[in-house]
């Protein structure tokens, strides 16, 4: 992933590497990752291979677990990462050491933000939309 700014939508910087590694994205497009902006700076999560990384840009990637499907969102409270890691998902929250398990059982995970700062996930589990509201 690469990111390029502008200020006026017409002209843009250099684009930037997003992470230290290179990986090629055979897969679905959900599996490419994300990017959110918090607080100003750009925030990215992603997959590279079977590792999931979430990087603050500037700064080095940092790898939360093994897994596919990386969806991120910015809340109050910080940035969230959530991922599918076999049947499970699993999600890392601002301040975790260790990702939490939300589910034993779902597929494709989604984040969204909320207008009072708590994010909402969202996945498939047994044909059926399942959610739960995070923090």
């Amino acid at each position: 992933m690469y990111v390029a700014s502008s200020h006026d939508g017409l002209h843009f910087d250099a684009a930037q590497k997003i992470g230290e590694g290179t990986w090629k994205l055979d897969a679905c497009p959900m599996d490419g990752g994300g990017l959110v902006i918090y607080r100003g700076t750009i925030w990215s999560a992603w997959r590279r291979d079977s590792d999931v990384f979430i990087n603050r840009m500037g700064s080095a990637e940092e790898p939360l677990g093994t897994g596919v499907d990386v969806a991120i969102a910015a809340g109050s409270k910080g940035i969230y990462v959530a991922w599918t890691n076999g049947k499970a998902i699993e999600i890392h929250t601002p301040g975790a050491a260790q990702p939490t398990r939300i589910t034993d059982d779902g597929a494709f995970v989604n984040l969204t933000w909320l207008a009072d700062g708590s994010i909402l996930a969202a996945w498939e589990q047994n044909g059926s939309i399942a959610t739960r509201l995070i923090e």
